[in-house]
């Protein structure tokens, strides 16, 4: 009973996010050549929140959190609010084509949280010429997001030289974290 009703709520959940799959007309029309690497951190945060502003005006900014030295090059950190994060990497390599960016988001005891959001934003923003289509066919039929996780389930898909991983893992007192990244293969 408890699955069913979890499986209830994720689905009418995601039916409202199903809706935020429509990219801006903005953001087509400027950036259809353009994918999320070929971005400054300062202009992944401008088409972040030309993108999210419609969807959620208190999700649409990035205050910068951090930047960390790793392996593959800096990786910026941005809050958008507590417990709801973004990171950015567009470090190249010397052929050009390693970036990556996530979403890290706490979600309750049901699944819910304002990741669900984020995470249909960071898709159109990974490649702002796929279509409606592209994006709920990405979302829903290949990673499956309108069906609940298991703890440490991972689900993976690439399309056109992009994967697109999401991860949870649940904690102790049930809530747990849900993280979205895209990442040039």
């Amino acid at each position: 009973m408890k699955k069913l009703l979890l499986s209830i709520v994720l689905i009418f959940g995601l039916s409202a996010v199903t809706n935020v799959f429509v990219p801006s007309t903005t953001t087509v029309v400027e950036a259809k050549s353009k994918k999320i690497y070929d971005y400054s951190w300062k202009q992944f945060k401008k088409k972040w929140k030309k993108e999210m502003k419609p969807r959620d005006k208190k999700l649409a900014k990035i205050k910068n959190y951090g930047a960390k030295n790793t392996a593959t090059g800096v990786v910026k950190t941005g809050k958008i609010k507590d417990l709801l994060y973004v990171t950015f990497n567009t470090t190249k390599d010397k052929e050009g084509d390693f970036g990556s960016a996530s979403v890290i988001g706490k979600v309750d005891k049901k699944q819910n949280g304002d990741v669900w959001t984020a995470i249909p934003v960071l898709l159109v923003l990974s490649n702002p010429s796929l279509t409606n289509k592209n994006l709920k066919n990405i979302a829903l039929k290949k990673l499956d997001l309108n069906t609940v996780f298991s703890d440490g389930e991972k689900r993976s898909y690439s399309y056109k030289g992009v994967s697109y991983t999401v991860t949870y893992d649940k904690h102790r007192n049930g809530t747990g974290v849900m993280i979205f990244t895209v990442a040039e293969e």
